[in-house]
């Protein structure tokens, strides 16, 4: 069951493109708010399930982490709507590879 659990966020990344592109439309502003506010429902829900504890320091590297996150994301919805899923995914694994090899090493 553990593995199913591990599985299960790689699975729902690799059909979110899929997802936004074909079945939701919208331009890419309105997918990132989507994605979004779906992220924020599920930290909210966590948080009254496990009632995790935090600081100012955490809040503002959640804060930044967010930030980042967002540019990157919005940069990949609209590169799925100026190139298409098909070239752009392949284009944006590439880059992820590359990118954590050099950070890596």
């Amino acid at each position: 069951m553990n593995i199913v659990i591990g599985l299960m966020p790689a699975l729902f990344w690799g059909i979110l493109p899929i997802w936004m592109q074909g079945r939701t439309g919208g331009n890419w502003t309105e997918q990132l708010l989507g994605t979004s506010v779906g992220g924020v429902i599920i930290a909210i829900i966590l948080q009254l399930i496990f009632h995790y504890d935090h600081s100012l320091t955490d809040f503002l590297l959640y804060f930044v982490s967010g930030v980042c996150w967002s540019i990157g994301q919005g940069g990949q919805y609209w590169g799925y709507g100026a190139l298409g899923v098909n070239n752009a995914v392949p284009f944006s694994t590439a880059l992820q590879i590359i990118g954590n090899s050099l950070i890596g090493g």
